[in-house]
């Protein structure tokens, strides 16, 4: 098992640093600006243009059925030989290319591969007199502790974040599977341009240029997108309040789930007071937004965080041009996060502290809206509360700091600290983020092992509907509630053959049934109740009655047939591996 994880976090460490190389490092080469002195802010202003600019290729490719790796590589390449066309070709004449061509080829014609391999003296370095010494205590005075607190809270949240991707093949929340799906459906040219738009498109292109599938890829750039949202919230924190403090304190409650955990028995009701007060009462170390609203909430900040530094050097233009691409962005992950925006854009021009308490106060009114209209998506705005939470409390830390006399501010700043830790240590430990898995991991192994092992496209699995996600493109994928109840009388009959043609058939049956809780809700909306998702798989008792009827199908096939065996079985999970019969002829499963 610990080899297993070893090779695990290799896998991620290669993920990370292909996304990295591809939204991070060559942008850079592209998007080359020099009138913007902070580059934090020109790493996140390249980060969100190159998003965009994949997001639309990524799409349009998919709809012309040439999204592939060779598309995107010449895609790159031509962008980045159009940037230095424009930025450094441009600059040169045909004079200073001959002499450059002619140096090469006389450098090339002295070159002597024995000489090469002679030992060399070291040359020896010299440090003026005349250039004052500049001690790093001196330089760091003030900034080590901040600096070493802000570090240790990026380690902390990076462990929380990745522990379950390194350790489990398994996503751990709804989400990540819709995304998982929309990323394979762009791959294979099937998307149809619904949300979630952006988190699909960065699983697909970093799954084409790391060669993984986007299984791995999925499970590895979700924690990505959640230290992405802290990093965030700690530059916007930043930037209202100059307090390297309330910085680390922000990143801290959002990264590491540092809130107290509050339970409320409330059910449905139709009291607003109650309603509000539900919302109020929501503790934020039970929420965790999903990836692609992560993403929606990185833009938010980013817009205001560049528009602020428009503000600042109202002369340039590139910081309106990130502005416009994280309106856009926003807009594309959902219209709410537009809204946020603009809203948050016209209190900040008006004055900073004034924005930041806006938009702290526009989260919880977007909450509280949401789930006022009984809007379906105000499971997804409630994701927002801890970002408020993580600001406001920022924010009350920086005013505190601000109040601080002048004379003694280092000291109160250490004090500030040193509680901030002991509160942290006592009341506000850091946790593992809520997840929501659906599925054990034994059945995402397994998967794993069939496409492994087996040709693409000449096997099916019957399974929930976790199992879309992870097997298209690869094989063929049966609802196993429509399995059931397609053969579940068929299977009595000895003679009768499952239409399985040439394909090897997996039949997945959890001899416990996986639960998402523990009991049955005692409110139920009428949507849920007839969604047949729901009723097959969520709901405990619907779950136990499929995988019940799917155990005795397969028995009572597995009697009358010899070309039935267990493919897999533990505790928990039993997959049956029906294969091909010589009589059953050659029609498709899927037909």
């Amino acid at each position: 098992m610990s080899i297993m994880r070893v090779l695990s976090a290799l896998e991620a460490a290669w993920v990370v640093f292909i996304f990295a190389a591809v939204f991070f490092a060559w942008p850079a080469f592209v998007f080359r600006r020099n009138s913007n002195p902070d580059m934090l802010l020109r790493i996140a202003g390249n980060f969100v243009r190159t998003l965009l600019c994949v997001s639309i290729a990524s799409f349009g490719l998919s709809h012309l059925d040439a999204f592939n790796t060779i598309s995107m590589l010449l895609l790159f390449a031509g962008v980045a030989t159009l940037s230095w066309l424009l930025t450094t070709a441009k600059s040169l004449d045909w004079k200073s290319i001959q002499r450059s061509a002619i140096g090469v080829v006389r450098q090339m014609e002295n070159w002597s591969y024995t000489l090469h391999l002679l030992p060399r003296e070291r040359p020896r370095i010299f440090v003026s007199a005349y250039q004052p010494a500049r001690p790093w205590p001196r330089l760091l005075r003030g900034r080590v502790l901040p600096g070493l607190s802000l570090l240790t809270v990026l380690v902390m949240i990076g462990i929380l974040s990745w522990q379950h991707a390194v350790r489990e093949l398994r996503l751990d929340e709804p989400a990540e599977y819709g995304a998982l799906l929309q990323s394979r459906e762009l791959t294979l040219g099937l998307r149809s341009g619904t949300r979630p738009l952006l988190f699909p498109s960065m699983i697909a292109t970093t799954a084409l240029f790391s060669g993984r599938d986007a299984m791995e890829v999925a499970r590895y750039l979700s924690p990505l997108a959640s230290l992405f949202v802290a990093l965030t919230v700690g530059l916007f924190v930043y930037t209202f309040s100059r307090s390297s403090i309330a910085t680390a304190v922000s990143m801290y409650c959002v990264g590491a789930a540092a809130f107290p955990a509050v339970t409320n028995g409330l059910g449905p009701t139709d009291s607003i007071r109650e309603r509000v007060l539900d919302i109020l009462r929501t503790s934020p170390a039970e929420i965790r937004p999903g990836p692609e609203l992560g993403l929606g909430i990185v833009f938010v900040l980013l817009g205001l965080v560049f528009l602020a530094g428009w503000t600042e050097h109202p002369n340039s233009w590139q910081p309106l041009a990130d502005v416009a691409c994280c309106l856009i962005l926003a807009t594309l992950v959902s219209n709410i996060f537009l809204l946020l925006l603009v809203g948050a854009a016209g209190a900040l021009l008006v004055r900073r502290w004034f924005g930041l308490i806006a938009f702290v106060l526009a989260l919880y009114g977007a909450a509280i809206y949401a789930e006022m209209a009984r809007q379906s998506n105000s499971g997804n705005v409630r994701a927002l509360l801890p970002v408020a939470a993580a600001i406001g409390a920022g924010s009350l830390l920086a005013f505190v700091e601000s109040r601080f006399p002048a004379t003694c501010e280092s000291a109160c700043e250490m004090a500030l600290l040193a509680g901030c830790l002991v509160a942290a240590l006592v009341w506000f430990r850091p946790h593992l983020p809520p997840k929501q898995c659906l599925e054990y991991e034994a059945a995402a192994r397994v998967t794993e092992r069939i496409a492994r092992e087996f040709p693409h496209e000449t096997w099916a699995v019957a399974a929930p509907v976790e199992q879309l996600s992870e097997t298209l493109g690869l094989g063929v994928h049966e609802d196993l509630s429509q399995f059931v109840e397609k053969y579940r009388t068929a299977v009595e009959t000895p003679q009768f053959l499952f239409p399985a043609g040439p394909q090897d058939l997996f039949v997945y049956v959890e001899k416990s049934p996986f639960q998402l809780f523990s009991t049955e809700p005692a409110f139920i909306s009428y949507s849920l109740l007839t969604d047949p998702t729901y009723t097959s798989y969520r709901s405990p008792a619907g779950r136990a009655s499929v995988e019940s009827a799917a155990l005795a199908l397969c028995e009572t096939y597995r009697r009358h047939h010899s070309n039935v065996d267990i493919f897999f079985e533990d505790t928990q999970l039993r997959v049956y591996h029906i294969r091909p019969h010589a009589s059953s002829g050659i029609r498709h499963f899927a037909d």
